[in-house]
């Protein structure tokens, strides 16, 4: 094969793929169904999420169980990312504040004997609070004695 027919066949491949590009961005019908409108917010948002739900379980592991109960008496977004950030320097302490739209995080920390539901909301695109209905995104964290398991939903 010659460097000639090489160097056309990468000319070719890279204006397919702008062409590629121009239809993803042109033509809503290829568009993700989360961004069709533009509106790139609740994609954001349910990444910081995925993100807290990462740094969550990178402190949960290591910790002891003295550690574990210290998160049943965590009562802002501010004390949980301290905490986080205590294990773990990397952990971005404002991402822990506001969603996309700028709006506060809800927290909600439930305890029912050896199990603890631990909620982060936010309120969506209306900044209404819903209970995690509507346009709601959330993360639930569940703690029981050595298991955790949790959920993001967009």
């Amino acid at each position: 094969m010659s460097r000639r027919f090489v160097k056309l066949i990468a000319q070719v491949l890279v204006v397919l793929a702008i062409a590629l590009v121009c239809v993803a961005l042109l033509v809503p019908e290829f568009r993700h169904p989360r961004i069709r409108n533009g509106d790139l917010r609740p994609s954001l948002t349910a990444m910081s999420l995925k993100s807290i739900w990462a740094d969550f379980i990178t402190w949960y592991e290591p910790s002891n169980t003295k550690e574990m109960n210290l998160i049943r008496h965590v009562r802002t977004m501010d004390e949980l990312a301290s905490q986080l950030k205590a294990k773990n320097t990397s952990v971005e302490v404002d991402r822990y504040l506001h969603d996309a739209w700028g709006q506060e995080y809800k927290l909600e920390i439930k305890t029912e004997g050896q199990k603890t539901v631990m909620r982060i909301t936010s309120s969506g695109a209306n900044g209404i609070f819903e209970d995690g209905e509507g346009d709601d995104l959330y993360l639930e964290v569940i703690l029981g004695g050595e298991t955790v398991k949790g959920k993001v939903k967009e």
